[in-house]
């Protein structure tokens, strides 16, 4: 009889102590945010090379949630906004404006899903990427991926998502505008960080009750020129004539050495 009595107390006390750490300060439910609290002040972006696609206009409303946690079994809170491109390319560099926890010197993950046929939200995972943020960047993710990603023309989802722990750094959040292409930004919580309804992919304040300020996202996609070397440079017309009379000169002045010999 003591043993069942001990098991009990002891299984009580267990139940005790979970309930007590969900309520402590570092639980999930009492300090995750879906959107950034604080002020946003205007950024000037850093401006991608060979642009595809930017939306940095008036980027001062607040942003949602969007991270990877490693100290929580890397869990997501995870937001996407949708983009165009025209005609093929391969996508090298991703700048992304944020407020929260400083990005640089970080990992980001970047995805890209292509466009659901029924409901317009987020589909397959076309592209997975991660890379190095640029160092000196602060909030705002500047990173250059190793060109895997290929697209064709048409419309796509980006996803941008810092690799941050939350214990030491807390959030980053993606800033909003409200002059951007295309439908409201997306936005899912599948590891239940919030309790959110949006376990999957829904439109972030229409369907998932998200408080960001506006409908689109800030960020800019680029493709690197090649600069691998081997290639011939550019140049312009001026420069084709310059290259084009020197040719003439030397040739006629050869011609004129055969002619004299």
């Amino acid at each position: 009889m003591g043993s069942v009595r001990a098991a009990i107390a002891g299984r009580f006390v267990l139940a005790l102590a979970i309930g007590a750490l969900v309520l402590l300060p570092g639980s999930a439910s009492a300090q995750f945010q879906s959107h950034f609290t604080g002020s946003v002040g205007f950024q000037d972006a850093a401006q991608v090379t060979d642009p595809l696609f930017e939306q940095y206009d008036d980027c001062t409303g607040l942003g949602p949630a969007s991270q990877q946690f490693p100290d929580y079994g890397d869990a997501v809170l995870q937001s996407a906004d949708d983009f165009n491109v025209s005609g093929t390319h391969t996508l090298n560099q991703v700048i992304a404006l944020g407020s929260g926890t400083d990005v640089a010197n970080g990992t980001v993950t970047i995805e890209v899903y292509d466009i659901d046929g029924t409901g317009g939200l987020p589909g397959t995972l076309l592209c997975s990427e991660v890379g190095l943020v640029s160092t000196g960047t602060g909030t705002e993710v500047n990173v250059t991926l190793d060109g895997s990603c290929e697209l064709g023309s048409g419309a796509y989802w980006m996803s941008v998502l810092p690799v941050i722990d939350f214990g030491s750094f807390g959030q980053w959040f993606w800033d909003s505008n409200g002059n951007g292409f295309g439908q409201e930004f997306a936005f899912r919580d599948p590891d239940g960080l919030l309790g959110n309804p949006c376990v999957d992919w829904g439109f972030a304040i229409t369907d998932c009750g998200n408080g960001a300020t506006f409908p689109n996202l800030c960020f800019g996609i680029g493709e690197l020129p090649d600069t691998g070397g081997g290639g011939v440079p550019a140049v312009g017309t001026t420069g084709a004539i310059v290259m084009l009379l020197v040719v003439m000169a030397i040739s006629f002045f050869y011609l004129r050495r055969r002619q004299t010999a």
